[in-house]
C-alpha cells in the first residue's frame, strides 16, 4: 500500500514541476516571431510553431494587436485571402 502512495506522490510532484516550467502562450507567440528571419507569419505558421489551438491563437493575436505589439494585414495566395501577423520588434525589444 505504501508503494502506491509513493508513486502517486511522485507523479503529482512531477506534474507540478512540468506545469511551473510552462512558458506563457503570449511569450511563445512572440518567440515564434523572433525565431524567423522575417517578421510576419500566418495563423497556420504560428499554429505549427507554437502548438496553440488556432481559435485560441486568434484571441491571443487580437490582444497582442490591441497592445500594439503586432500589426496585421491581408494577403492573397492562390486567390484566397489570408491574414498575416507581423511583430513590431521596436515595441517588443
Amino acid at each position: 500500500m505504501s508503494k502506491g502512495k509513493n508513486q502517486s506522490t511522485l507523479s503529482r510532484s512531477s506534474e507540478n514541476t512540468t506545469h511551473s516550467k510552462k512558458i506563457p502562450k503570449k511569450y511563445r507567440i512572440i518567440s515564434a516571431f523572433m525565431s524567423k528571419p522575417y517578421d510576419c507569419l500566418s495563423l497556420e505558421e504560428l499554429h505549427e510553431i507554437t502548438g496553440i489551438n488556432k481559435n485560441e491563437l486568434k484571441v491571443l493575436l487580437h490582444y497582442l494587436y490591441k497592445e500594439g505589439l503586432i500589426r496585421r494585414h491581408w494577403r492573397r495566395i492562390m486567390g484566397k485571402r489570408q491574414r498575416i501577423y507581423c511583430l513590431d520588434k521596436e515595441k517588443v525589444l
